[in-house]
């Protein structure tokens, strides 16, 4: 296991029915972005390119893009327009990336009584996915790489789920969702209905297995 985000969503992801598949990484596509609201720059991108990036809504919040004109491979795009935000993006499947603030711009700094409520969140999320997805050998992690979008409705379950990749199984992809539909999970921090992305990865080889401390 990875990490637990809360997202704000770009078109594709809302909409993945008019999501196209992403073309290599090496493929060039022309770009004319200008400077401006990150948010804004991104459902631009996101437009240009199919691509869909997921992203903390308070990630966004006050930062401007880099203007982005020419032609580039998509990772390479995304990386220019995210110059001086301090933020740097993760693939976490063929169509999708998550963004992430740079280690030095995690460092330092008072942390609110909110954000220390939404990592406690955060981290129970991930924990109680993991133990659900250990509960059953089809879904439990070790071998295979997942991207998940969570929806955590008012009552505090897992509402929707959504692979944003394929595990490579579609028995697999089906044991993990329903794994995870109407999982308990506890009072969501921020706002209700709220998206949310765990990545689950491989584990290496001299590590212990995911599911040894899991119930």
């Amino acid at each position: 296991m990875a990490l637990a985000l809360p997202l704000a969503l770009t078109g594709a992801l809302a909409a993945p029915s008019a999501a196209r598949a992403v073309a290599p990484s090496d493929a060039r596509q022309g770009f004319d972005i200008p400077a401006q609201d990150l948010r804004a720059a991104l459902e631009a991108f996101d437009t240009a390119t199919g691509i869909s990036v997921l992203y903390g809504s308070d990630l966004s919040a006050g930062r401007r893009s880099s203007a982005l004109r020419g032609h580039y491979a998509p990772d390479a795009a995304l990386r220019l327009l995210l110059e001086g935000t301090g933020l740097i993006a993760q693939a976490v499947g063929d169509k999708a990336f998550v963004l992430r603030p740079t280690p030095s711009a995690q460092s330092g700094g008072a942390v609110s009584a909110q954000a220390r409520h939404r990592r406690a969140f955060e981290a129970q999320l991930q924990q109680r996915v993991l133990d659900a997805l250990c509960r059953q050998p089809a879904s439990a992690p070790g071998v295979y790489r997942a991207a998940l979008a969570l929806r955590v409705d008012r009552q505090g379950q897992i509402g929707s789920v959504r692979l944003l990749d394929s595990t490579g199984s579609a028995a697999r992809d089906a044991a993990i969702r329903a794994a995870l539909q109407g999982l308990p999970v506890g009072e969501p921090s921020g706002d209700p209905g709220k998206a949310y992305v765990v990545l689950v990865l491989p584990r290496e080889s001299r590590k212990p297995a995911d599911c040894a401390s899991a119930p």
